[in-house]
């Protein structure tokens, strides 16, 4: 019940109290032992496909130098790193339709940059 509590807190609450919901909501998931990147970011995906990445930590932090950037994702979801991810994000993005690769959402993005590790 707490789960879904915070969750409705994080998707429809008003944008002020945003932080405070995503902090009570990942620690909820560091108690109940819950991968936070995997489940929050999986969650905000659903929310808006187009928009929000599923983040795989170790699959973006390797390609991340590929495209001039350094993440250092620690276990605890936070937005600073979110918002760099979606930066990243972006980037894979604008590169895979330069190769003429479409992209149509970022579900797709994140399946790419599993690839693109793969290829490294």
């Amino acid at each position: 019940h707490e789960f879904a509590s915070l969750w409705c807190d994080v998707v429809y609450g008003n944008e002020e109290e945003r932080a405070e919901d995503w902090a009570a909501f990942a620690e909820l998931c560091r108690e109940l032992g819950i991968h936070q990147w995997s489940a929050l970011t999986y969650l905000l995906a659903l929310m808006k496909p187009m928009q929000l990445i599923i983040v795989m930590p170790k699959i973006l932090t390797a390609i991340a130098p590929s495209y001039g950037m350094t993440l250092n994702f620690t276990d605890d979801f936070t937005l600073k790193d979110y918002e760099a991810a979606l930066t990243l994000a972006a980037k894979l993005k604008s590169a895979a339709q330069a190769a003429g690769i479409e992209l149509r959402d970022m579900m797709e993005v994140a399946v790419y940059a599993a690839f693109c590790v793969k290829a490294l």
